[in-house]
């Protein structure tokens, strides 16, 4: 049996896949993302069969011979890149399926072990439990070997606090007979199908929870970054009345530690109608401002003074919105995760060995997210800026 072809697919806005199937049909790798180099293992797909993830459709781990028992799948959802397979219907699950600019720039750090200790979890979240360093300033006078001066650099540990990681997921079901009698890895395989749709809903379900969770509701929603600036306190002021005036004082406010030297902002977030009201400005139109290549998300994005503008669907008000400044540093915003990778944006695949007596396969496509902010000089909001000139 001659070999399929492998060809690539986007889910518009950044969600990619590879496909490609192996002459006998009996392994394939789908590859929905992944940055070249890391193809790291994520879970199982039940007995014999594995599930990892790599950004150059290739196999990871054991090579691209099949696992005893099963069959080798690469699974994941990609930040970035790539090119649109417009030839079926089964790969185009619907428009604007897209990851939007600020989900792709955010940094991604591994809640477990990385900065945190599991404590418990339920079927709505995850908890870590996270300690940070204080650490007083010390006076002026030069410390020195045998001077007391040196106990004003005593750092303590402050009271552990609970993180609450947000479980997102699907859990999706096709009937055994349908994926054996399709062509694995091509258009009609109802499993590659179903993931792809998955991962595109999920990654579009976080992004908007980033702009609009507010951490209530049962199960939690997670907390998203207006709620978040709100639940720091002391970081938010209403605007001056002037879109130009209120850029310069959310620049001028993001001032945060970083690694040591001190940081400022990495850009500014706000929804579609600030990004039109700051182009019409005169300040959005020459200098530093305009469309210019980002090295965090790798596409084209406006910038504003320098800085980019990640657009977030963030609610606007009557001819007023509310818009933020970032730093997405080491002690920035950042999102946690604790499954997948930063490529995966957090998620991960499993195959429920338990469906096999339904005549189902099923597969649940996961993740547990919290957005953080390590410093709250970090970010600062301006609300009701107006936005009224478009």
């Amino acid at each position: 049996m001659a070999s399929n072809p492998p060809f690539t697919l986007l889910q518009q806005g950044g969600i990619r896949t590879n496909i490609g199937a192996s002459a006998a049909g009996s392994r394939f790798a789908t590859n929905l993302g992944g940055l070249p180099g890391k193809g790291l293992p994520v879970g199982s797909l039940g007995k014999g069969t594995s599930i990892a993830m790599r950004g150059d459709g290739g196999c990871v781990g054991g090579g691209c011979g099949s696992p005893s028992g099963g069959s080798m799948r690469t699974t994941s959802f990609q930040r970035g890149g790539g090119t649109r397979d417009l030839s079926s219907v089964a790969f185009t699950p619907g428009n604007g399926l897209i990851a939007t600019e600020f989900l792709s720039a955010l940094t991604m750090v591994k809640g477990d072990p990385v900065i945190a200790v599991p404590i418990s979890g339920s079927s709505a979240t995850y908890q870590l439990q996270v300690q940070l360093l204080s650490m007083p300033t010390p006076s002026a006078t030069v410390p020195y070997y045998n001077n007391n001066q040196l106990t004003a650099l005593s750092a303590t540990m402050n009271t552990p606090a609970t993180t609450n990681l947000v479980r997102i997921g699907l859990t999706v079901s096709t009937p055994w007979i349908d994926a054996v009698a399709s062509v694995k890895g091509s258009a009609g395989d109802p499993v590659t199908s179903l993931l792809s749709a998955a991962g595109s809903q999920l990654v579009r379900y976080l992004e908007s929870a980033i702009a609009k969770g507010d951490g209530t509701g049962s199960p939690p929603s997670l907390v998203g970054l207006p709620a978040l600036v709100a639940n720091i306190g002391g970081r938010s002021t209403t605007s001056t009345g002037n879109i130009e005036k209120d850029a310069r004082l959310l620049m001028a406010s993001v001032f945060p530690t970083g690694n040591g030297s001190g940081e400022g902002p990495d850009c500014l977030v706000g929804s579609v109608s600030v990004l039109r009201a700051l182009m019409a400005t005169s300040t959005g139109q020459g200098g530093m401002s305009g469309w210019r290549w980002d090295e965090r998300t790798g596409r084209k994005i406006y910038h504003y003074m320098g800085l980019p503008f990640y657009r977030l669907s963030i609610t606007d008000g009557s001819g007023t919105a509310a818009f933020f400044a970032a730093n997405l540093g080491a002690t920035g915003v950042q999102l946690v995760y604790t499954y997948g990778t930063p490529s995966s944006y957090g998620f991960q695949v499993d195959e429920l060995s338990d469906a096999n007596s339904s005549g189902q396969r099923q597969f649940n496509v996961y993740g547990a997210f919290a957005l953080m902010i390590w410093e709250p000089e970090a970010v600062f909001e301006v609300t009701n800026t107006p936005i009224t000139t478009l």
